[in-house]
């Protein structure tokens, strides 16, 4: 074979090789994500379970339906947003053509299984987002929006001219704080603004703001983490 022809072969195989590591397939195999391993479908992202993982999240407040004094509950549409770390989704974007980002299904990897406690009913508002975006530092996302009827203890003797105050309590049911803990991603004068941005239909009830607080319960005698937005 001319040497002119060899040079030209091997360049051109380089270049086929570089292009499939730039495609999402090649990544998704990188990651294992390509089969259904139990490790990263069903187990908490870590390598020891001794480290506990950080889950992120937004609850914005876009429309308040109905407030029902004598079932002492309030109905709304929220929109959640959830992030948290994964010690098994991290790559170097250099190794795949600069990407770092990636979108995939769900039911792919580990999902934080978080909780609305007050809830008494709870349904998609919209389709249910079935996909999580990766990020290469090890950070998964992902967001719904949800139609939520949840208790709340009102007083409206006062009405129209009363202010009430409901929680939304956000906890894993299954989880200990050495295992999850979660937190805001955002504090609560951006959420309050945000959530009055989107706010969708006013009706007789005014959104007036949203404040952060973080708790625990002792259940079984476990403690577990909670994230607490008093709307």
């Amino acid at each position: 074979m001319d040497l002119r022809w060899l040079m030209f072969y091997l360049a051109s195989a380089g270049c086929v090789s570089a292009a499939e590591n730039c495609s999402y397939k090649a990544l998704i195999e990188h990651l294992g994500l390509d089969n259904s391993d139990v490790q990263m479908t069903s187990l908490r992202p870590v390598h020891n379970w001794t480290t506990p993982t950080f889950v992120f999240m937004n609850l914005l407040v876009t429309s308040i339906t109905e407030v029902d004094e004598k079932a002492q509950s309030i109905s709304t549409q929220i929109t959640v947003i959830i992030g948290w770390f994964s010690e098994f989704t991290k790559w170097n974007p250099e190794d795949f053509c600069g990407m770092n980002f990636s979108s995939i299904k769900k039911d792919m990897v580990w999902i934080p299984d978080i909780n609305i406690i007050e809830s008494i009913k709870t349904e998609f508002a919209t389709i249910e987002n079935q996909h999580v975006q990766l990020r290469n530092e090890g950070i998964v996302l992902t967001s719904n929006t949800l139609a939520l009827t949840s208790a709340c203890k009102m007083d409206l003797h006062q009405f129209p001219f009363d202010v009430q105050s409901c929680n939304f309590t956000l906890q894993s049911p299954i989880h200990t704080s050495k295992e999850l803990l979660i937190n805001p991603f955002s504090d609560a004068s951006f959420l309050t603004l945000s959530s009055k941005k989107a706010f969708q239909t006013q009706g007789e009830w005014e959104l007036v703001n949203i404040n952060i607080s973080k708790g625990q319960v002792n259940t079984l005698g476990q403690e577990q983490d909670q994230l607490i937005y008093t709307v």
